[in-house]
């Protein structure tokens, strides 16, 4: 089984997270929703802002990638018929893909600036010793 077999409902994760602890309420819907939906909601203040900086940026890009998907998918159906067709939208598989593919990419920046701080750190230490 790999990631992307996962399937998460938004009750799923708001239990996970301790946020939801009614066993029938309005939000146990139990439908499928992609990854990166749960991240928004998970990492979303109730007044619409985003828990911190690096939550908002893996946020906006995850959505500007969906974007970009739908709009070539979109491009690609108006090229191909008549006009009368709609473009096909996104499988969760897809959904989820898009959102491991940014949040990788944003765990593998944090990673990059870690080893250089910490290069920079043992170069000055090995630099100091008499």
């Amino acid at each position: 089984m790999s990631i992307s077999d996962v399937r998460f409902t938004v009750c799923d994760v708001m239990k996970f997270y301790s946020l939801l602890t009614c066993e029938d309420c309005d939000l146990c819907l139990q439908e499928e929703v992609p990854l990166g939906e749960v991240f928004i909601q998970t990492h979303t203040n109730s007044d619409g802002t985003y828990v911190d900086r690096k939550a908002e940026k893996i946020a906006l890009t995850y959505e500007h990638n969906v974007r970009e998907k739908l709009s070539e998918r979109e491009a690609a159906a108006s090229a191909v018929s008549d006009g009368s067709s709609r473009p096909r939208d996104l499988t969760l598989d897809e959904y989820t893909t898009i959102f491991l593919e940014v949040r990788c990419c944003s765990l593998i920046q944090s990673l990059r600036v870690q080893c250089c701080v910490l290069s920079l750190i043992i170069f000055l230490s090995i630099s100091c010793i008499p």
